[in-house]
């Protein structure tokens, strides 16, 4: 029996010829990462084991990107404890204020991602850079501790479900739109819980690697221990540049064996909604449209859509317009190198002239600590990755989850509406 790509990579990083689905291995991450909401806690672990050192720093990588620049001296004190334990350890890999962006988006800029490689994070979000075709999981800041430590993890092997993609997205119509299809097929947490989703199909080539991360990134919420696409052309080109290391193609064998096997069509898919308060309660806009539902907040960014291709789609729809007068409309890139490719470019002048408002690079509003958050009542229209209660702000505030190309359209209309809407 082949193996799929994340049973090839695991296989690969514990020193294995094969391995299969159930079994439990050591393997050696390329880089274990954190963030500034638990960076503390992975040093706090990590001095706990009596070691005078780390034996390998150069295998940590820290990223800011939760609530910068510092919104209180709590948070200015959190960092700066921080900051003096990266020097004390001597830790290169550390991604400051101005100096990266979201952890997620760093992993895969930075090559601590990489295509046939194992990255291990401690973050709900981590599977979005399995998207360069490694293995990317979560662990918790202990574990975090320990890797740093001997240099392994252990781990489960998953098994698989494989989505294949066919067709083309339509117009307006974005990866974000198939990640909340998928959502819808296989539930919140329900069918996908520690299981890997392989992405697979002709589909496939048409797709950037921006779209790539978005999909990646939604695969969390169905539960999955990681996502993972083919190393193909689209992968070696966007490593172009980035690092010296060889990108080589890789593929599951033709006799992997999968637990379920998902067949869509993207050219028959539409503008999809998540409605507050379940990401897996997915209703076509068009359908909400018809209800006129005014919003108050409008955001584009986070770890799902603050890529350069969501800057774009937002600045083609807004180009020449303004945002309707009860809306506000913050926008976070997710990286500095996003920030600074969309401002050369003049996104963030079409955005701006909208009457956009421009957080600094991060997480920005998303988990509802800083930046941008909503009042009780107040409707939301986000791109970012979740629409809980209280994830923006309110416990009484509702968020409902979509496209950029959705959050803009919707800001213009001053109610959310189709993009396919705005003439």
């Amino acid at each position: 029996m082949g193996m799929t790509l994340t049973e090839k990579i695991l296989a690969k990083a514990s020193g294995n010829t094969t391995v299969s689905p159930g079994q439990i291995v050591m393997a050696r991450p390329r880089v274990v990462a954190t963030m500034d909401t638990q960076a503390k806690m992975v040093f706090q672990a990590f001095e706990k084991l009596g070691l005078e050192k780390m034996p390998n720093p150069d295998l940590f990588a820290v990223i800011f990107d939760h609530r910068v620049p510092d919104d209180d001296v709590k948070q200015a004190e959190l960092h700066k404890y921080e900051r003096e334990m990266l020097a004390k350890y001597g830790i290169k890999k550390f991604h400051d204020i101005g100096r990266g962006g979201i952890m997620h988006q760093i992993l895969a800029e930075q090559a601590y991602a990489f295509p046939g490689q194992l990255t291990v994070a401690t973050e709900s979000h981590t599977p979005t850079s399995g998207a360069v075709g490694g293995v990317v999981v979560g662990i918790g800041a202990s574990e975090a501790a320990c890797a740093l430590a001997t240099g392994d993890v252990w781990l489960r092997v998953p098994s698989t479900i494989k989505i294949e993609l066919t067709g083309e997205l339509p117009p307006y119509v974005m990866t974000k739109d198939v990640a909340l299809k998928i959502m819808s097929i296989l539930g919140y947490e329900r069918d996908a819980v520690y299981m890997a989703v392989e992405f697979a199909g002709d589909g496939l080539k048409n797709l950037s690697m921006d779209s790539r991360l978005t999909l990646a990134n939604m695969v969390a919420d169905v539960g999955a221990k990681n996502a993972i696409f083919p190393v193909d052309d689209v992968t070696v080109e966007y490593f172009k540049g980035r690092t010296d290391e060889p990108v080589e193609k890789l593929s599951p064998d033709p006799d992997a064996h999968y637990d379920r096997v998902i067949t869509i069509n993207m050219s028959e898919l539409e503008p999809l909604l998540a409605v507050h308060p379940d990401m897996d309660n997915i209703h076509p806009v068009s359908e909400i449209e018809k209800q006129r539902i005014p919003v108050n907040m409008a955001f584009v960014g986070t770890c799902t859509n603050g890529r350069y291709e969501d800057l774009a789609i937002t600045a083609e729809i807004l180009k020449g317009r303004k945002i309707a007068p009860n809306v506000r409309f913050c926008c976070a890139p997710a990286s500095q190198e996003v920030f600074i490719r969309a401002a050369k470019d003049g996104l963030l002048n079409t955005i701006a002239e909208a009457g956009v408002e421009f957080t600094p690079v991060g997480c920005s509003a998303c988990a509802g600590t800083h930046q941008g958050v909503i009042g009780d009542g107040e409707v939301a229209i986000t791109a970012g990755p979740r629409n809980w209660v209280g994830r923006m702000g309110s416990k009484k505030g509702i968020i409902y989850l979509g496209s950029p190309a959705i959050v803009a359209a919707s800001a213009i209309a001053g109610y959310i509406c189709s993009p396919n809407s705005i003439k």
